[in-house]
């Protein structure tokens, strides 16, 4: 019985999502809505890292993180590439937690 509820569970959110992909699949969105969703990508990261670091279940915030934040924000200012400001971030937390900061 658990297992007909998780595939039907599945088959339904597979539905739900492609049939907005399939009745839009040939038309070209407005140019209003193509410029919209050029900032999905950084609004989403942008939330997922405040939640992590000011959330209600966040550990505590020390300097590596925070330096870390600011690093990323600057390479994603400088390079307008979310890779690059994501791979960055990481990078200066994690040699700032290997220093001992």
């Amino acid at each position: 019985m658990i297992l007909l509820v998780i595939v039907l569970a599945g088959i339904g959110s597979y539905l739900f999502r492609s049939v907005f992909i399939l009745a839009l699949a040939d038309r070209t969105p407005p140019p209003v809505v193509s410029k919209a969703l050029r900032n999905v990508g950084p609004a989403v990261l942008s939330a997922l890292g405040v939640t992590d670091l000011w959330g209600p279940s966040a550990p505590p915030v020390g300097t590596p993180e925070l330096l870390g934040v600011l690093a990323a924000g600057l390479a994603a200012w400088r390079t307008r590439n979310l890779i690059v400001a994501v791979v960055v971030g990481m990078v200066v937390r994690w040699v700032l937690l290997a220093v001992g900061l």
